[in-house]
């Protein structure tokens, strides 16, 4: 029995998102880890994060940086979209 396509999407999605945190520096390594990536729309990756700042941070200062990776990963022009879920724990 093999995994169906939603685990390998979800695996997969966990890989990339560990390769975008990867790329960064220090501090913006800090605020992206405590994102969780969700699902891939088309070519946008939908991202929760656990509060206003860090999607403050991610939207304005990061998004160029983590656009790129993406886009360098998956062969293509690739976007992030970023909710709030403050049930992610921080710390």
């Amino acid at each position: 029995m093999t995994d169906g396509p939603s685990i390998s999407v979800d695996r997969d999605i966990s890989r990339l998102w560990t390769r975008v945190i990867a790329e960064l520096d220090g501090p913006s390594r800090a605020i992206v880890s405590s994102c969780v990536p969700l699902t891939m729309h088309e070519s946008t990756l939908m991202v929760a994060a656990p509060n206003e700042f860090t999607r403050d941070r991610l939207e304005n200062r990061l998004r160029g940086r983590i656009e790129a990776t993406l886009s360098d990963a998956l062969g293509e022009p690739s976007h992030i979209g970023v909710t709030i879920d403050q049930s992610i724990h921080v710390g």
